[in-house]
């Protein structure tokens, strides 16, 4: 059984460096040194971003949160 009720937040990680690279592989490969403080950053947001969600509603949280690195849909 399958069904899309419910809200996901999906924290996004750009695009591979190199073109010829699969999406999967750097999607799934491990932070460099440059994004572990980024990493960090977009941690903290996504707690702040799942407590408007449970606080302030799907849709605000959805205003507020996508496009700085996460989507809430």
């Amino acid at each position: 059984m399958s069904t899309q009720d419910y809200i996901r937040l999906k924290i996004g990680v750009g695009r591979p460096p190199h073109p010829k690279m699969e999406v999967a592989d750097y999607v799934l490969g491990k932070f460099n040194s440059e994004e572990q403080p980024r990493l960090t950053e977009l941690l903290n947001l996504s707690s702040d971003a799942v407590e408007s969600i449970i606080f302030d509603g799907f849709e605000k949280a959805a205003t507020n949160f996508s496009g700085k690195g996460l989507t809430v849909n």
